[in-house]
């Protein structure tokens, strides 16, 4: 077997299909008694704890009773939440190597197309496992790492639990409602029933600048968006004798979007384009549901079972329109996915000092999408465009305690993965081995991994069909998917160092290197249209190599009674290898982030988070013949959270506070000319106020 690589926490185990025990004690709280026991305490490892990562049990993730996930998760060691498009959720990120080379998992699993951070309360989460390595026993698709949520099961004791609160940015409101029910039914059943709602507005504006050698334009973009989300999530859950268990999770959900984007375009010097006034009008209502069951059984002593099959799908209606002078586009699209996965694994434990373990999962998915187009009331294209994935792969591991201070893991992957979009089909096979070790010394705690790992094109990159701008230029150019885009391979190295301190205090040194063969980047070019006339467009491609390296560090410490401090720090480097490629970086890259926290106590039972957040700004270049400007991000938010009663508390975020107006900026000599862009965006405060408590 090739040497392995990977780090994959002893929490992974249990939450893969094969690894679950009940008898022994949950992944979180086996490494902090490691972290915080004395010197005078005797050095011992306990199997499955030989990992690069950190795991975050819920009276962490919950200190602060964040009413969003994304605010949990932003306060967690190497995590960043990076902006998405307007409207749009943020998305999680690992080491800066940007979301798409983060992979996301609820329960072990893949999310699926869509998933939104906002689907999940902070208090349905028992634990979340930043896995900074890829390992055998989950998808190998995270050349950055993973960030894995554990659900709760359905509650054995009452819970009757209401969640309400407001906010508002830049004058737009929002409101989000949630209540809990759930408890025993006895006969060793329990049961769950989660319903939420929630209202967003908000009206983002925007300034342009665009210089080609023809034209100066000056330009400025309304954004007016309002979104509806009604959900309901019951689940079941029973439990029975020889360690039989079984877990039933549902989830439906509609989703209503309108948004409305004002253009108003003046020209310096130069030719106007065709459309200096237009207005796009865009909605979609959206139906999405699944349905998840697992169960785990004991069989003999030693030995367990675990399984887990699901399905879920997706409906999406929409309607587009971009309507000014001498332009009357109107397009109506329909949107439907489906997909089913299953697993089972099988795990043996011999003794306390060694456990293999064997799975098998699947999963299935197809995208059906029409677009049907009208210009001036003439059709002008009718397109149905179909896409899919098929995934099969099967994994082994084995797990030695070698001496009371030292632990090994040896693992091995294999991911078959087949690729349809329209008439392109790709067959990918993976061989995605992995070694984690962890050593334990007087000094501290020493862990490393060694894996290999992948990155999949999205279906919408593998797409052949043009999304077509109304003004397109080098700097507004159509997009465009790659029918032979390849897929990202890397290997990776974790280490991680953590000396063994006193209770409350905690230090994490690590660093992390990854070879990325056939990188991901985008090209802009122009080449003959859709439309007929020669247009720009840009498109997904393979450069050949890319090398990326880090050094992290975190820090959290006591400085007196009720008061703590905390620090988390990323650095990164990248660099793309190969002809016409030298001195580039790898795309969606954040080289430097920082966060300083400040946490204490308020009143009695209440407490307070200040923190601040920075990351530079800078010219890079991604692409040959381009590079991109970004001012850089800082910002302050600020946290409250105080009991008004028993089961009671009142929440206050003031996020936002110091931050910079956003600035982005785009240069590019291509074909012999020179195209400089930048847009201006403007920064607000948000506050919001909350309110939870127990019925």
């Amino acid at each position: 077997m090739m040497a392995l690589f990977a780090l994959l926490p002893g929490s992974l185990l249990l939450l893969s299909p094969a690894a679950a025990q009940p008898a022994a004690p949950p992944a979180p709280e086996r490494l902090d008694r490691v972290q915080v026991q004395g010197e005078a305490q005797p050095l011992s490892l306990a199997p499955g704890e030989g990992a690069v990562g950190r795991v975050v049990g819920a009276a962490e993730l919950l200190r602060m009773r964040d009413e969003r996930l994304a605010d949990a998760l932003r306060r967690l060691p190497g995590v960043r939440m990076a902006p998405s498009r307007p409207g749009q959720p943020e998305l999680p990120s690992l080491r800066g190597m940007g979301a798409g080379r983060t992979q996301l998992l609820v329960n072990g699993r893949r999310v699926a197309p869509g998933f939104s951070l906002d689907e999940i309360a902070p208090e349905q989460v028992a634990r979340v496992e930043i896995l900074h390595s890829a390992g055998a026993s989950l998808s190998g698709e995270a050349l950055a790492g993973s960030i894995n949520i554990v659900l709760k099961p359905a509650a054995r004791q009452a819970v009757r639990r209401l969640q309400a609160g407001l906010g508002l940015q830049s004058g737009q409101p929002s409101a989000r409602a949630q209540l809990q029910r759930g408890g025993s039914l006895g006969a060793g059943w329990s049961g769950d029933l989660v319903l939420g709602a929630q209202q967003r507005e908000a009206a983002p504006r925007f300034e342009d600048l665009a210089e080609t050698p023809t034209s100066l334009q000056r330009s400025e973009m309304q954004h007016h968006f309002r979104s509806r989300q009604l959900t309901l999530a019951p689940q079941l859950g029973w439990s029975g004798e020889g360690g039989l268990a079984l877990g039933w999770q549902n989830r439906l959900e509609q989703v209503e979007l309108r948004r409305r984007v004002d253009h108003a375009l003046d020209t310096a010097w130069g030719e106007p384009p065709a459309y200096p006034r237009h207005e796009e009008r865009y909605a979609h209502r959206r139906q999405a549901w699944r349905s998840e069951l697992e169960g785990r059984w004991n069989p003999a002593p030693g030995w367990q079972l675990q399984g887990a099959a699901g399905v879920q799908g997706l409906l999406q209606r929409s309607d587009f329109s971009d309507q000014g002078s001498g332009l009357d586009d109107l397009t109506l699209g329909r949107l439907h996915e489906r997909g089913a996965q299953a697993s089972a694994t099988l795990g043996w434990e011999p003794d306390d000092s060694h456990s293999l373990s064997a799975g098998l999962s699947w999963l299935t998915q197809r995208r059906t999408e029409s677009r049907d187009q009208w210009l001036s009331g003439q059709a002008a294209s009718l397109l149905t465009l179909q896409a899919g994935q098929r995934r099969l792969a099967w994994h082994l591991q084995d797990e030695w305690t070698l001496s009371p201070t030292q632990h090994l893991t040896l693992g091995w992957r294999q991911e078959t993965l087949a690729l349809d979009s329209e008439d392109r089909h790709q067959r990918l096979r993976f061989a995605l081995p992995s070694l984690q070790w962890r050593w334990l010394t007087p000094l501290g705690s020493w862990r490393g991994g060694l894996s290999r790992s992948f990155r999949a094109p999205t279906l919408a990159q593998l797409q052949p069909r043009p999304f077509a701008t109304t003004n397109n230029s080098a700097l507004d150019p159509d997009q465009l998917g790659n029918p032979a885009l390849a897929p990202e391979r890397a290997w990776a190295l974790d280490l991680q160092f953590q000396p063994r301190l006193g209770a409350g205090q905690r230090l994490s040194l690590g660093g992390f290197a990854r070879r990325v063969e056939q990188p991901m980047v985008s090209l802009t070019r122009r080449q003959a249209g859709h439309l007929g006339a020669p247009r720009w467009v840009r498109m997904p491609v393979n450069a050949p190599l890319a090398w990326v390296g880090g050094l992290e560090l975190e820090l959290r410490w006591p400085l007196r009674q009720g008061l703590s401090l905390d620090l988390q720090a990323t650095r990164s480097w990248s660099h793309l290898r190969g002809e016409d490629w030298r001195g580039l970086r790898l795309s969606e890259f954040r080289p430097l982030s920082a966060q300083l926290g400040l946490e204490g106590a308020w009143g009695e039972g209440g407490s307070w988070r200040l923190s601040y957040a920075w990351s530079p700004g800078g010219w890079t270049a991604n692409a040959p013949g381009e590079r991109e400007y970004s001012r850089g991000e800082q910002k302050l938010d600020l946290a409250l959270q105080r009991p008004l009663r028993p089961g009671w508390a009142l929440l206050l975020n003031l996020d936002g506070l110091l931050q910079r107006a956003p600035l982005q900026g785009h240069e590019a000599w291509l074909d012999g000319q020179h195209y400089r862009g930048e847009s201006r965006g403007r920064a607000a405060p948000t506050l919001r106020v909350g309110l939870q408590g127990s019925l």
